[in-house]
C-alpha cells in the first residue's frame, strides 16, 4: 500500500471509532436532556407561567431567573440563547 492509502484507512478508522463513541453516549445525552426538561418544566410553571406556551419567552424568562431555578434546569438553560423575545 502507498502512503495515501494508509492515511485514508487511518482516517476512516478514526471516523468509525468516533461514530461508535458518539452512538454509545447518545442515549445518556437524551436522558439528561429529558431530565433537564422535566426540571425546567417545574421551574417554568413556578417562575414563568405567564409566558407558557411561548417557548422563546419561557426560555428568556428562565434565563433571566437563572439564580432562582433548579440546578438541573440551570445546566440546560446555560445553553439557551435568548432571541429577541422579552420575558416581561
Amino acid at each position: 500500500m502507498n502512503r495515501f492509502t494508509e492515511r485514508t484507512i487511518a482516517v476512516i478508522q478514526i471516523a468509525v471509532a468516533l461514530t461508535a463513541v458518539a452512538l454509545a453516549f447518545a442515549p445518556l445525552a437524551v436522558q439528561a436532556q429529558q431530565d433537564g426538561r422535566q426540571a425546567c418544566m417545574q421551574d417554568a410553571f413556578a417562575f414563568c407561567g405567564q409566558f407558557i406556551p411561548d417557548h422563546e419567552r419561557v426560555g428568556a424568562c428562565l434565563f433571566a431567573n437563572m439564580s432562582r431555578i433548579s440546578p438541573a434546569c440551570r445546566e440546560l438553560v446555560k445553553h439557551f440563547t435568548p432571541r429577541t423575545a422579552s420575558a416581561r
